[in-house]
């Protein structure tokens, strides 16, 4: 009877075991070795996939090994460190996606397959990065809540939900409509980011206002929304600016305030890597 039990027992971890369902991974995958010159507009971009009017097939039509790691980890630039042909050496990726798969799980099919091809070995670390906190200011916010059932032309620069920029000589003017404030914060790490290589890094920007809710809002400030936009460069003549700062701006105009800090984030380190991939 005992062993009738152990071997009952046995069974059905074994079929715990091969029920477990297997880890996603692309139908077939191509990657090639197209050298560091290969590289141009939107060769570093991961096009097609989940979401996108092909769906069954991604490629990268030459993309660093970095990038591939940022879109397979989730990462930022900043937030890769490894040798330096990271980010240099290009490579051409194309797979078929399985049919039902989803983002979160593609970007996993991509770790797999960074693993095989490139017999990629990696560790985490915690470190900290400079980045800022939103907060409310001294005086209070300045917002007014999204009213119900607003006027299709009472906010004409932005569909709801969205945000519309436009440039006035050196004033750059972004229009928000229906908008929550933790997205305010991710649009505000664009023009205070930086380019990295060939990639924009953004600035992490935490919303620690506490305002709940979408809002209807504009912010004028003196740059241009696009890395390195709230530091433009002052004027040849030595003429002051036409426009606040993007730090005065959200203070006087939205009643909110960037302050400075430090923020942990997760680091890819990458302790080998093969530069040229294993054969398809």
């Amino acid at each position: 009877m005992a062993g009738m039990v152990r071997c009952s027992l046995w069974l059905a971890a074994a079929t715990t075991v091969f029920a477990q369902p297997a880890e996603p991974a692309f139908e077939v995958a191509s990657v090639k070795a197209v050298g560091a010159a290969s590289g141009g507009p939107g060769s570093n971009l991961m096009h097609g996939g989940p979401g996108t009017a092909d769906p069954g097939r991604i490629t990268f039509p030459a993309a660093t090994l970095k990038r591939l790691l940022m879109a397979a980890y989730g990462v930022g630039p900043d937030q890769v460190s490894g040798p330096a042909w990271l980010d240099s050496e290009r490579y051409a990726i194309a797979a078929k996606v399985p049919a039902g798969a989803d983002k979160p799980q593609v970007r996993v099919m991509l770790r797999h397959l960074l693993i095989e091809r490139f017999g990629l070995k990696l560790h985490h670390e915690t470190r900290n990065f400079p980045s800022y906190a939103l907060v409310v200011a001294k005086r209070g916010a300045k917002l007014d809540r999204a009213p119900a059932g607003l006027a299709k032309n009472a906010f004409p620069e932005a569909l709801p939900g969205r945000y519309a920029t436009a440039m006035d000589g050196t004033v750059c003017r972004l229009a928000f409509r229906e908008f929550p404030i933790s997205g305010l914060a991710k649009v505000l790490g664009i023009p205070l980011g930086a380019m990295a290589g060939n990639m924009l890094s953004t600035a992490p920007v935490a919303d620690k206002t506490g305002l709940a809710g979408k809002y209807d809002f504009t912010l004028e400030f003196a740059g241009y929304m696009g890395p390195g936009g709230a530091f433009p460069a002052r004027a040849a003549d030595g003429a002051g600016p036409a426009a606040p700062s993007l730090f005065e701006a959200l203070e006087t105009q939205l009643g909110l305030k960037l302050e400075e800090t430090k923020s942990p984030l997760d680091v890819i380190v990458i302790d080998h890597a093969g530069r040229v991939p294993a054969a398809n």
